[in-house]
């Protein structure tokens, strides 16, 4: 009875693990991490996916980031460029291309759908203005 009871969550385990490396598959490499969230702030995937978002929580393109009444968060991109987002906004990262040089290929488009915040641009906002479109 035991071991039947231990192989069910061995099983069930490895589902969980296999199913969270497929969806990370599927998102492809991080663009930012939270640096910090107050309240309830939730991730909207390309999918429909919702997932809640605490602090170092990967954020990916194509993300719609939202912070609840009274929620607020801050995020950190790979070009060192940081949002803070007040509450009750929705922030969709429509694109976000950044290897990790200035070569030319950067480039970003946000789009504030509702809400507020705050910018410092990284890399790609310095380098090149009309790469950086909020």
């Amino acid at each position: 009875m035991k071991n039947m009871l231990l192989e069910k969550l061995i099983c069930a385990a490895a589902l969980a693990l296999l199913f969270s490396v497929s969806l990370q598959a599927q998102q492809g490499e991080p663009i930012s991490l939270m640096l910090s969230t107050t309240g309830v702030v939730t991730a909207l995937d390309m999918d429909g996916n919702v997932r809640r978002l605490q602090r170092r929580a990967p954020v990916y393109e194509g993300d719609t980031l939202v912070t609840a009444n009274r929620a607020w968060a801050q995020v950190r991109f790979n070009d060192r460029g940081l949002i803070a987002l007040q509450p009750d906004t929705r922030f969709f990262i429509e694109e976000h291309k950044f290897d990790g040089q200035e070569d030319g290929t950067e480039s970003v488009i946000y789009s504030l759908l509702r809400g507020g915040l705050q910018a410092i641009t990284g890399l790609i906002g310095h380098s090149n203005r009309d790469k950086y479109q909020v």
